[in-house]
């Protein structure tokens, strides 16, 4: 059996990735192929159909270049910014920290760190607006869990 938590094993795989990611960049940089090679979802779906034991089992080298290939490729040249934007490798990276430390804030306990980094960062951008190091608030996901949040 396989241990999930095998830093060994995570740090090759995380190598593998990171190359064929830096790679898909590049690739998408030099505008090669579309930037969406549709397909009808019912074809998508027969493409991604699972075995008939309904467990997946690919092998998690094989899949990611699958997941690049059905993918739109926001970062292409020709992309025109349709409702997302391209994130910066900077961003993806710090997104891996995060997915890998899963610590959230809604409360300090869950996620001493991302609590103060929360509130210094609202600090420097109430103070950037005008508002002030005093002013109070916290981010969401999005806007319209923002509207709900002040809604609630």
């Amino acid at each position: 059996m396989i241990d999930p938590y095998d830093p060994e094993g995570f740090r090759a795989a995380g190598h593998a990735v990171i190359d064929q990611l830096a790679d898909y960049l590049a690739g998408t940089g030099r505008s090669a192929g579309p930037v969406l090679d549709y397909a009808p979802p019912r074809m998508t779906l027969e493409r991604w159909a699972a075995p008939g034991d309904r467990s997946p089992r690919i092998p998690f080298g094989e899949l990611l270049p699958r997941v690049l290939a059905d993918s739109h490729h926001i970062h292409h040249p020709r992309y025109v910014g349709h409702q997302v934007s391209a994130p910066i490798g900077t961003a993806v990276l710090a997104e891996l920290v995060s997915a890998l430390l899963n610590n959230g804030t809604a409360e300090y306990e869950m996620g001493p760190v991302s609590n103060a980094m929360e509130k210094r960062l609202l600090e420097w951008l109430g103070t950037t607006l005008g508002f002030g190091p005093d002013v109070e608030g916290l981010f969401t996901s999005g806007g319209s869990v923002g509207n709900l949040t002040a809604l609630a």
